[in-house]
């Protein structure tokens, strides 16, 4: 799970099981994944988040590139992704989505908003979409999910009334 450590501090009582992961141990996430999927029964797996896990397969395939003759390279010398890291971004997406469908417990997706100006009929429009690294794992995201909660946060004035998440209205 890609989950930070504040949510284990929050509820320090909670029965709590998490992990860290990143672009250095994508395998074990892979890994841990399946086993959760095989063994959790009316539990809970979290991911948090799409955006950050997205961020860590381009990442990941990266850093397996930059040993051979493959990577893109700007001309000041930087490893940047290209189509090939995009393709396998969604494959990587895809493969995981699949996976969790199969899952006999609950599955929690947090992502994060990003507004886009998208050209249609040669007109920029304001697109708002979940953030991810690669153009087409976000639009394939929803269709995996029953249920799809959309939160805006809400600020105060008042330094005392902390801010708070609500429903798109």
């Amino acid at each position: 799970r890609y989950v930070s450590q504040s949510r284990y501090q929050i509820y320090p009582e909670a029965d709590i099981e998490y992990d860290v992961f990143g672009p250095h141990n994508y395998y074990k996430f892979q890994a841990e994944v399946r086993k959760k999927i095989e063994v959790e029964k009316k539990r809970t797996i979290i991911i948090d988040s799409f955006t950050m896990l997205t961020t860590s397969i381009i990442n990941w395939q990266m850093d397996i590139k930059t040993g051979g003759t493959g990577a893109k390279i700007t001309k000041s010398g930087l490893v940047v992704p290209s189509w090939d890291e995009f393709n396998g971004e969604v494959a990587e997406v895809t493969k995981l989505l699949e996976m969790l469908k199969l899952a006999n417990c609950n599955v929690i997706l947090t992502a994060h908003p990003v507004k886009k100006t998208k050209i249609e009929d040669g007109k920029g429009v304001i697109v708002e979409s979940i953030a991810s690294m690669g153009v087409k794992s976000p639009d394939m995201v929803p269709g995996y999910f029953k249920e799809v909660y959309y939160f805006k946060l809400r600020t105060s004035l008042s330094a005392s009334s902390p801010p708070n998440y609500r429903d798109w209205e």
